[in-house]
C-alpha cells in the first residue's frame, strides 16, 4: 500500500509538471497563438500517455519484488 500511494504522487506531480510547464502558457501572453497551441497539445498528449506508461513501471516493478496479487 505504501508503494502504492508513492507512485500514485509520482503520477500526480508528473501530471502537474506536464501540465504547468508544456501548456504554452508563456507563449499565449507573448501573443504567439500558434505556437501555444501546439504546446499545449503536446501537453495534452503527454499527459494522456502517464497512465499507460504507470501501469507499465508498475506491472514491472510488482514481477521484480515478485508482487503481483494488487493492481492500481
Amino acid at each position: 500500500d505504501e508503494i502504492d500511494h508513492l507512485i500514485r504522487a509520482l503520477l500526480s506531480d508528473a501530471s502537474w509538471a506536464v501540465e504547468n510547464y508544456g501548456s504554452g502558457e508563456s507563449s499565449f501572453l507573448r501573443g504567439d497563438f500558434e505556437y501555444a497551441d501546439t504546446q499545449k497539445q503536446k501537453a495534452e498528449q503527454l499527459k494522456q500517455s502517464i497512465p499507460q506508461i504507470l501501469e507499465l513501471l508498475v506491472t514491472d516493478f510488482r514481477d521484480k519484488i515478485g508482487v503481483t496479487d494488487k493492481n492500481l
